[in-house]
């Protein structure tokens, strides 16, 4: 059954994205670590089976260079939801039914820790259609969601496009998705908390 993996916020800078999530909602992002050849940096809040990655250009050489450094830095300048990933059951079989290349990623944690995934259709994300990425964790245990999550969760995630196409792209099961008209892509992400739910809408996508 797919899952939510994580929902990706582009911004221009780590540190205050970070203290503007941790002020206004109470959510910790702690540091994630960079991306070797494409120029980004992320930290994550874990939410338990999911996180919200912060993600930003931190070598603007190595990201002029790379599509997704490119794509990571529009976005941060545009605002809002950057793109979305879906944890698959079977990626090797949905990138097959899709017609997609699956791709080998790591970052190395700051406790020296090397983090390794798989992914499908991440070039997706960049696209007019800004269709979710399919990922899958080969040591589970290392999830970045795995962290102090608090109780956390995503609750809900509201995204635009053909939600027929969406639910082509994520396969069987039901997400909790929350569709709206116009510009493809996530626009916001509800968090379950101990205290309640909390809404982040980061600026709307550019039209």
């Amino acid at each position: 059954m797919p899952l939510i993996d994580h929902v990706l916020v582009a911004v221009g800078d780590l540190g205050a994205a970070a203290r503007d999530l941790r002020e206004r909602h109470g959510l910790e992002a702690v540091e994630g670590g960079a991306h070797p050849g494409w120029g980004t940096a992320n930290r994550i809040v874990p939410l338990g089976a999911a996180y919200l990655e912060l993600i930003a250009v931190d070598d603007p050489a190595v990201a002029e260079g790379n599509p997704f450094g490119r794509w990571v830095a529009q976005s941060a300048e545009r605002g809002g939801c950057t793109g979305w990933v879906v944890a698959s059951d079977d990626l090797d079989h949905d990138a097959r039914r899709l017609g997609l290349e699956v791709e080998e990623a790591s970052r190395r944690r700051p406790d020296g820790t090397l983090l390794r995934w798989r992914m499908a259709g991440r070039e997706s994300m960049r696209g007019d259609r800004r269709l979710p990425a399919l990922i899958d964790w080969p040591d589970p245990e290392r999830h970045p969601g795995r962290g102090a999550s608090g109780g956390h969760a995503i609750a809900w995630l509201e995204v635009g496009g053909e939600r027929t196409e969406i639910e082509h792209r994520v396969g069987s099961g039901e997400l909790p998705l929350r569709y709206v008209e116009g510009v493809p892509g996530p626009r916001a992400v509800g968090v379950a908390t101990p205290a309640g739910e909390v809404e982040l809408r980061p600026a709307a996508p550019a039209r």
